[in-house]
């Protein structure tokens, strides 16, 4: 093997292995998202961070969902209240406590979703306000590819409960539709280790 040779194998390594590990995500991680919501002046525009900490371990995860099934939306928000902290919501200087982190696979990136244990903003719909009870938490999902950028959606106020027929999990916005992530970015500048 010639030296030429042996140094495109090395490289070839190196980016399949730093490829890898973009993908597993290894947290802890930063996001960067820009949300654009629909005012009474018009489009405005938002910007915020999102810094896990940590991602909920399989039985972690399983326990905060029976509570969801046997208990309904009251007892999630309970447990997710009770859970400790993954991370952290920050837009401007107001800041909110992430504490349900799951990511999962995807062929070509990663779908994360995100709790905070208290809504981030309720939009009032039409010219009536409806009650605000039973939507204690926020949640977002982003959809990153395998360098951390991609798009999401945020539910600002949501009602996290179980489907009808117990097997899944369905979220209710406050809003009359969820604010849409249009770019989404890892941060590397943190993670980054030479």
């Amino acid at each position: 093997m010639t030296n030429s040779s042996l140094w495109l194998a090395v490289l070839i390594a190196a980016v399949s292995f730093g490829i890898e590990r973009l993908h597993r995500g290894n947290a802890p991680e930063t996001f960067h998202a820009s949300a654009q919501m629909k005012g009474p002046l018009g489009m405005i525009g938002v910007t915020m961070d999102i810094h896990i900490d940590r991602y909920l371990s399989n039985p972690d995860r399983a326990g905060m969902l029976a509570a969801l099934r046997s208990g309904g939306a009251e007892s999630f928000s309970r447990a997710l209240k009770s859970a400790p902290a993954a991370g952290y919501l920050e837009v401007g200087d107001r800041r909110w406590t992430i504490r349900w982190a799951h990511e999962e696979e995807r062929d070509l990136g990663r779908v994360i979703v995100l709790a905070t244990d208290e809504p981030v903003y309720f939009f009032e719909t039409g010219g009536h306000a409806k009650s605000r009870a039973g939507y204690t938490a926020a949640v977002i999902r982003l959809d990153v590819d395998v360098i951390g950028t991609g798009t999401g959606t945020m539910y600002a106020a949501a009602m996290v409960r179980p489907t009808e027929d117990g097997s899944g999990v369905k979220v209710d916005d406050y809003a009359d539709q969820p604010l849409q992530l249009v770019m989404v970015t890892k941060d590397y500048s943190s993670s980054l280790r030479i």
